[in-house]
């Protein structure tokens, strides 16, 4: 996956986010607060995917350089 896909895949993930916590904020506290909580655990995932990527990149890295 190209770093374009993959940050394009994740803004994308993130605006829906944004814009379905947009449309509780004042009505309905719970939703918007299973929302944010949503949010936060899309956030740890992807910098969980990040430090993947990097970590597999280190490792191809050094098997190309043996």
């Amino acid at each position: 996956m190209t770093k374009f896909i993959f940050t394009s895949a994740f803004l994308l993930g993130a605006a829906f986010i944004v814009w379905m916590g947009s449309s509780f904020v004042g009505s309905d506290y719970l939703a918007l607060t299973v929302i944010v909580v949503i949010g936060l655990v899309y956030l740890i995932g992807f910098i969980g995917l990040v430090r993947f990527r990097q970590a597999t990149s280190t490792l191809s890295n050094s098997l190309n350089n043996v």
